[in-house]
């Protein structure tokens, strides 16, 4: 054994003698013994890192002998390396050139090139350190120094070394924990060294941990088999629906929430969020409002689309959950059409309310474009409003009527309110009508766009699957449970100040703190009523709260305001535990069924045995399903886009047309920057064309000249046009001189104004695709691709030259595409391009086309 540890370790000859480093001191007592005694093995162990890690080094177990080899015994040895002694063997030895080349020719079942081989290498060179404990006596050890040189330079630092980096058991339960709690890697880091200030743990290190211990949950089983485990693991309420082994519909609701559901059951809000899931599914949630004013959730439904049936699927589960004494009295969604024929298919008796806030941002949308100033809009906006805020259906009428007549000259747009909303559906968001019924103030959808907000927020990606979405929406729900308890023992315990009424003596701590603050602002407000009769009711009506003569009736009688006055809604400050539990009246005929189901399981042939036999197998054990999760939607058109992984939604089409039409009002005010100096721009929304074979719109009958005293009518560019043409020139305006002065010379001759050199582009863009055969007939195919490529840029700053406007093609562009005479001059040539077909705004036979001039001076600028 003397002369195997003596030979163990070979000398690297790579190393020059100069790089040796001896540390045999480091490991030998100051007092001259050759040996030092420890108390135990895991002292010795510690100890001998802990010296390692002081001067920079890993030291490594590289072999230990418990002492027991068959009849023998001998003494226990553990003998310690450096990490980077002993090395490298191969496991397997091939031509790595030929290998490689291989693997470049080899593509796998997809045509895909398979990944190239990783790169490895090794950290062993030889290192001849050496230490060796023996156990001498009982329990305690001695070490020994074989050899205490290193033949390589000590390390800088220990971060990067793998071993040195290893999580303890405690670091690793923390992980855990961490990680459960969805706390991101690099905050667990920062975290574990903070407890630690020597930790050397290093990012790879914790994903590494992360994975291992995902995989430890998995269990080697498939995502849907993960995730229908935990649902049942965690007694969620859970249906689905597949086509195949595929899933397509998946439903799910925590038993808290169906405990709140059954008490709070008289409002809900529903609507669809996006981009929650790497399968592209939209997100079906339906909320529900405590007395406390929380929303609470009340179901999630993944649907493979936003279709008639898969509403009616959904509604149909919810309503399973559901007690005949217990129905929804009020549903506010958006005008989603599928999804108000399956409410009313499901749910006739409940009040069907459309949200407010969505409508008028659909008409803000249709109308405000309509109207060339601010002041016009506000006027029709505001005209509206009151409309929709009548009170009384006589009210309404009035309204309605002084809208249509101070509105008469937009015919459009009055037709467009009454005909899409208000004939159809103004039962359902015109407060003359939704004050009929007990909404208790939830008139629009915000609460349900606050909870995809919160659950956004919570996701922080698009690419999770169902399983990992499902740990950040049970976490999330969990955290809000507590607030909407917290929120009922305030109303238990806490005693506001403004409370301390007679009034209301029988009430505190038995309603809600929202409906305490709601019934003292009616009594307030019954204080500036003149005459009572003109209450009105409608806090009664639609809280189920006294209203104001109730009130002043229980002052004058010198009683407090009964609990019975209040509706039940209010008096819930808990969840009503007898209403989830079943009677010994209620409870189901389970043998009765049993019977039945045997009766029916003989009549059946043995496919169908099987199939209930995998039905009944995966009720009892979720973790035994063969549902597969969908398959991820990839876009394979195009060039390959990296993946967005944001949660972000999209801006909707009233968005998208406030900023352009802010772009474009914007574009006609005064610039104060000298003429062919690059200017400025705001925040720019991307526009990618499209081909949709529309015409732009809103094209001006009459062409106005731009209104600014900056780029003002000039002379000075008279002189660069041929002789002949320039007695009939009066002048130009000129544009800034940034690469896209030609788009800003069309615009500012159009009249939108030169900044909206954008629109210009774009219009010119949908022009090209909407006639692809009639420009690659005069063009060319070449020359179309070179036209698209110059109109598609619309980024700030100075414009590429290949994007520079020029002639003849685009005059052929801008003459037909709004429907005018486009008269190009330059010092060489002056063309005249008609539009190739009819414009709308524009008629061969009764009026005269409009004409613009574009000049171009300078060889390398344009003016109008």
């Amino acid at each position: 054994d003397q002369h195997q540890d003596d030979n163990e370790s070979t000398q690297y000859s790579g190393v020059e003698l100069e790089s040796r480093e001896d540390y045999t001191d480091q490991f030998t007592p100051s007092g001259g013994n050759n040996c030092l005694v420890f108390e135990s093995k895991d002292a010795l162990i510690e100890w001998v890192r802990a010296v390692g890690r002081k001067n920079n080094m890993v030291i490594i177990i590289r072999r230990s002998d418990s002492g027991n080899v068959g009849n023998k015994k001998k003494r226990p040895k553990i003998k310690f390396c450096c990490e980077r002694g002993g090395d490298y063997k191969r496991v397997l030895k091939f031509d790595a050139q030929k290998s490689y080349a291989k693997s470049q020719k080899q593509t796998n079942g997809d045509g895909q090139k398979k990944k190239r081989p990783k790169a490895s290498g090794t950290k062993k060179c030889g290192c001849p350190f050496a230490l060796r404990g023996i156990n001498t006596v009982g329990n305690e050890w001695t070490l020994e120094v074989k050899c205490g040189v290193h033949n390589h330079p000590p390390s800088q630092s220990l971060h990067g070394h793998s071993y040195a980096g290893r999580l303890s058991k405690e670091e690793h339960a923390m992980l855990v924990d961490m990680s459960t709690s969805l706390m991101r890697p690099k905050d667990i880091l920062t975290a574990l060294k903070k407890r630690d200030k020597e930790n050397v743990t290093i990012m790879k290190t914790i994903y590494n941990a992360r994975r291992v211990h995902r995989t430890k949950v998995m269990a080697g089983r498939s995502q849907m088999q993960c995730l229908l485990h935990k649902l049942r693991e965690h007694n969620y309420i859970e249906h689905h629906r597949s086509e195949g082994d595929i899933i397509t519909d998946l439903f799910w609701c925590h038993p808290y929430c169906l405990q709140i559901l059954r008490t709070f059951p008289h409002v809900l809000i529903m609507d669809c969020t996006y981009k929650t899931n790497r399968y592209c599914f939209p997100l079906f949630e339906i909320v529900g409002v405590t007395s406390t004013e929380k929303t609470f959730n009340v179901a999630f439904v993944y649907m493979s689309r936003e279709a008639e049936d898969n509403y009616t699927w959904a509604l149909s589960r919810l309503k399973t959950l559901l007690r005949d004494d217990c129905t929804p009295g009020v549903i506010v969604t958006d005008r989603e059409l599928a999804l108000m024929n399956s409410i009313r298919e499901l749910f006739p008796s409940s009040r069907h309310l459309l949200c407010k806030w969505h409508i008028n941002k659909n008409v803000m949308k249709e109308c405000k474009k309509k109207f060339s100033t601010k002041e016009g809009w506000d006027a029709f906006n505001g005209a509206w409003n009151i409309v929709v805020s009548s009170a009384t259906e006589g009210e309404y009428l009035k309204n309605l009527k002084e809208l249509e007549s101070k509105f008469s000259t937009y015919p459009n747009e009055l037709q467009y309110v009454k005909s899409n909303w208000l004939d159809n559906y103004k039962e359902r968001f015109v407060v003359a009508w939704t004050d009929t019924c007990m909404h208790i103030g939830t008139t629009t959808s915000n609460r349900v766009e606050s909870a995809h907000s919160r659950l956004k927020k919570q996701l922080s990606s698009s690419q999770l699957d169902f399983n990992i979405s499902w740990d950040n929406i049970h976490s999330l729900m969990e955290l809000h449970h507590t607030d909407i308890k917290a929120s009922f023992e305030k109303s238990r315990c806490f005693l506001q100040h403004d409370f301390k009424h007679d009034y209301l003596k029988e009430l505190i701590s038995y309603v809600s703190i929202t409906a305490l603050n709601k019934i003292v602002r009616e009594a307030n407000r019954a204080e500036n009523i003149k005459d009572l009769a003109c209450c009105g009711c409608t806090i009664r009506v639609t809280h189920g709260l006294p209203c104001a003569h109730e009130i002043v009736e229980y002052k004058r009688s010198d009683k407090p305001i009964p609990i019975d006055a209040v509706h039940r809604h209010w008096r819930q400050l808990g969840v009503d535990q007898n209403m989830h539990t079943n009677d010994t009246e209620e409870k189901f005929p389970v043998k009765q069924h049993i019977v039945r189901l045997e009766k029916w399981v003989e009549q059946q042939n043995d496919e169908t045995r099987r199939e209930f036999l995998i039905k009944i197998d995966e009720l009892m054990n979720p973790g035994s399903t063969f549902l597969k999760e969908p398959a991820e939607r990839v876009k394979t058109k195009g060039r390959p886009r990296k993946i967005d992984t944001s949660t972000r939604r999209l801006p909707s089409a009233w968005e998208i047309d406030n900023v352009l039409s802010s772009q474009d009002n914007n574009s006609l005010s005064p610039a104060v920057y000298e003429v062919g100096q690059d200017v400025p721009h705001g925040p720019i929304v991307p526009i990618h064309p499209t081909t949709e074979n529309k015409k732009p719109k809103n094209v001006p009958n009459k062409i106005q000249s731009p209104k600014d005293s900056t780029f003002a009518l000039t002379t000075k560019y008279n002189c660069q046009f041929r002789v002949g043409i320039q007695p009939y020139i009066i002048g130009a305006y000129d544009v800034e001189s940034d690469g896209n002065c030609g788009y800003r010379a069309v615009a500012s001759a159009m009249g939108f104004g030169r900044k909206s050199w954008r629109r210009v582009r774009r219009d010119l863009l949908n022009e090209l695709d909407s006639m692809p055969q009639l420009y690659e007939s005069l063009f060319g195919t070449k020359e179309v691709k070179k036209v698209k490529d110059a109109l598609n840029h619309y980024n700030s700053g100075s414009a590429p030259k290949r994007c520079w406007m020029y002639f003849p093609e685009m005059g052929h562009l801008i003459a037909t595409c709004y429907g005018v005479v486009v008269i190009d001059l330059s010092d060489g040539q002056c063309i005249t391009f008609l539009p190739l077909v009819e414009h709308h705004s524009g008629h061969f036979s009764s009026n005269e086309l409009q004409e613009i001039g574009i000049g171009h001076v300078n060889s390398n600028h344009f003016v109008h």
